[in-house]
This record gives C-alpha cells, structure tokens and sequence, in this order.
C-alpha cells in the first residue's frame, strides 16, 4: 500500500476488542509506504500522518532522517526505501541505547556502509535496550565492519548489542566484519540477550586481525555472534559464509551463531553457509561453534557447510536434498515454506524475496543446491529482470495491478521456464 494520505492503525489482542492490551501489526509480505514529497522526519515528529495504537510515528523519509532524526526513545517508522549510498560511513545510532520503537513497515535500507573504528557497539543501531522494537524492516547489501580494539565490542549489520529489545520480521543481506576483531560478529546481531523472531541474515560474515585479550573468545556466526543472557533466537535462518582467520589463541565460528550459552535458547533455525576457520583446534561447528544451554528443532545442512558436526547433540544435521524435501519437524506452515517441497525453507511474514536452495530432482533441476529466488510479493516480481537466468518460485498468488505499467510483463513470460508459479497464479493487469 502507498500513497499520500494518513492512516492509522489499532491493534487488539483479542478478536471482538475485549483486551486492554495492544496486539501487534504484521505486514505479512506486504509494504505501506508515504510517497509525499513533503513529508520530513521533522514535520511529521509532532503532527504524524501515520498512527499506530494511539503513538504518532516520525516518518523517516531520507538518508538524512535517517542519520539525525532517531533518538533514543519515540515511535519511528520508515516511509519508504531508502538508498544510503550518499552516505560514505553511516554513524550508529542510540550508543546509549534505543528504548523506542522503529518500524520499517516492510520497506528496506539499500547500501549502507558503516566503517567504525571508535564504537563499543556496531551496527544500524548500536545498542537496543530493554523494551526497544524493531520490525518489519530489511537491510539490502552494503558493509558492517567494525575496527575498534576491544575484546567485548560487538558488530551486527542491524544492531550491534540487542541488551533487552524485540527484534522480529527483519532480515539483513549485506557484509559483517570485525578486523581486529571485535568480541561478538554477526550477520543480524553482534551479541544478543533478548529476542530475535522472524528473521534471517544471508550475507558473508568474517573475522580477522589478533585476538588482543586471550582470556576472551571472538565468536562469529552467521545470524548472532553470541547468543547469552536470556538471548533467545527463534524462527530464524542464516546463509551467508562464516570464516575466521583470526590469529589469536580463542575463537569459536558457527553458521547460526558462534555461541549460545548462560539461559539462551535457540529454536526452530537452520544455517546452510560454508563455515571456516585457519585452525582446527577451536570450536566451530555447521550451526553453532560452542552451546552451553538449550537448542530445539534446529538444523545444520551438512553438504553445504563444510562441517560434519552441527556443534552441539542437539542439532540435527541435513544434506540440502533433506532439508528440501520437506519442512524440519515443528516448523509451523504458518511461518515457513518451502514451494511445495522443492526448496529449503523460508519465511512467508517477511516481505521480501528470499534466496532458498532447491532440493534434488525439482522443477529446478536434478542436482540439489541449485540458488532459487522465492517471491512473496508483486514488487519482488523486478527481480526477475536483474537476473534472467536465474530459478525464480511464486511464493502466493499475486495481483500485479498496482505494479502500473505492465509492459515489463513481456519480458517474465519469455522467461517464464524460469518462473514455478505451481500452484499459485500470477494476475497481471492488461487493461
């Protein structure tokens, strides 16, 4: 949905309204967006066209909004995709901590790049604390790196250290490093001690540099570098690779997250990145290098990530055939899907395309591992056009009319070998 109008929204826990309480907004695979060009963070801090549950949202509307206008505490919503390439090194936010609420409404940040050499905590946000929010909100590309000498600094693409927040329905899709390194790297989360639901990261994550406190551990992972505290991980996946060439005496590398320990818990997550380190001798493991507390219905694919042990009893390990050939037991078909047994899973609340793999002998081809683009939403359907020989999936049946101009529609029916709309139906507007 986009336009220039004012909405509100009001959510209740109980059907009917009988509950005092605020339920929750999920978007799905859908976006709402405010095209005004007049809209700015700054006249639509005190006079919001967006309400949600009785709070004004400032809308975020410009890499600039995004740069100066979040503070530490409010109710921030992003009106629309933002590009952050005129922005050479983003500066994180909240250092002291984001106790707010920032929504994405489904829209995403493109670009940003963030080369820190000064900050404890590295991320879009630097510190998320107790009863701070984000959702609904996707990172595309761009580079984390973190380049401050501390053995307890942590970097994730979204937020450096979740300390007591909520993070559901995001996704990030760009780079982490830690080059000194940093204590905690994650492809989502640096160091996690609260909630992370609905999300997944898919970008390559790596630590390099010496160890400077030998005492300490660097943990790295492909969704959370550590996952302590009360830190709990659930719904969630990561694909991207995990290498470390840290030269210091301590590390421990794991697909999903380098560690979970103290009260942690991780459930129903898997991991299909490469996973590597220069030395054999510290732990790593295909979805977590070290586990000290509880780990449920969770998954490691064994072709894929170069590692026969999962890092823990009580992961499972799966060839990419197995773990397409249907969804891992106790993953609710609410939350997850997987074309029909053709691919490994995805999320159908996150609106986004998502990259999967396909299984053995699918429409996609003989051989298991094949990339498969899955699109939930009319808009990911441009995708195909970046890429035209590449294995796309319809995810759910869409209606392409508020798409506008439909010319391009052309171009995906000459490729349509490419397109498993099965049994889903694409609905273009041709009047």
């Amino acid at each position: 949905m986009s336009g220039a109008g004012t909405l509100t929204l009001t959510t209740n826990n109980n059907i009917g309204g009988t509950s005092t309480g605020d339920g929750t907004v999920n978007f799905g695979s859908s976006t709402i967006q405010f095209t005004s060009s007049s809209l700015t963070a700054a006249n639509t801090a005190s006079s919001s066209p967006l309400t949600i549950n009785g709070h004004g949202y400032t809308l975020i509307t410009s890499p600039s909004d995004l740069q100066n206008a979040v503070g530490t505490s409010g109710y921030y919503a992003l009106a629309k995709p933002l590009d952050m390439s005129s922005i050479s090194n983003f500066t994180p936010l909240a250092q002291s901590g984001f106790s707010g609420t920032f929504n994405g409404l489904g829209n995403t940040i493109s670009n940003l790049t963030i080369n820190d050499s000064v900050d404890l905590r590295v991320g879009l946000f630097s510190f998320l604390a107790t009863s701070g929010t984000i959702s609904h909100v996707g990172l595309i590309g761009g580079t984390v790196t973190d380049n401050f000498s501390d053995p307890y600094g942590s970097v994730g693409e979204l937020v450096g250290f979740n300390g007591g927040g909520t993070i559901s329905y995001a996704y990030a899709t760009g780079n982490v490093s830690g080059s000194n390194p940093a204590a905690y790297i994650g492809g989502l989360v640096g160091l996690n001690y609260a909630t992370i639901t609905n999300s997944y990261a898919t970008g390559n994550v790596s630590s390099s540099g010496v160890n400077i406190s030998a005492p300490d551990y660097t943990y790295a992972g492909g969704l959370v570098g550590y996952n302590g505290g009360d830190g709990t991980i659930t719904n969630a996946y990561a694909t991207g690779n995990v290498a470390n060439t840290n030269s210091g005496l301590l590390y421990a590398v794991g697909g999903l997250a380098g560690n979970n320990g103290n009260s942690a818990t991780i459930s129903n997550t898997y991991s299909t990145g490469k996973v590597s380190s220069t030395s054999g001798i510290h732990p790593i493991g295909g979805l977590v290098g070290t586990n000290s507390s509880s780990i449920e219905n969770s998954y490691w694919d064994t072709t894929t990530s170069g590692q026969s042990s999962g890092g823990s009893d009580s992961v499972t390990g799966l060839t990419t055939t197995q773990l397409a050939a249907e969804l891992p037991s106790r993953f609710d078909t609410t939350i997850w899907g997987n074309l029909n047994n053709q691919t490994t899973p995805y999320l159908l609340g996150v609106s986004a395309n998502q990259q999967v793999l396909s299984g053995s002998n699918t429409v996609f081809g003989t051989n298991a591992g094949m990339p498969v683009t899955v699109i939930l939403n009319a808009a990911g359907l441009s995708a195909i056009n970046s890429n035209l020989a590449g294995n796309y999936g319809l995810a759910a049946d869409l209606d392409a009319s508020g798409l506008g101009n439909t010319s391009d529609w052309g171009k995906y029916a000459l490729y349509r070998h490419l397109l498993w709309c099965w049994p889903y139906h694409c609905q273009p507007d041709h009047s």
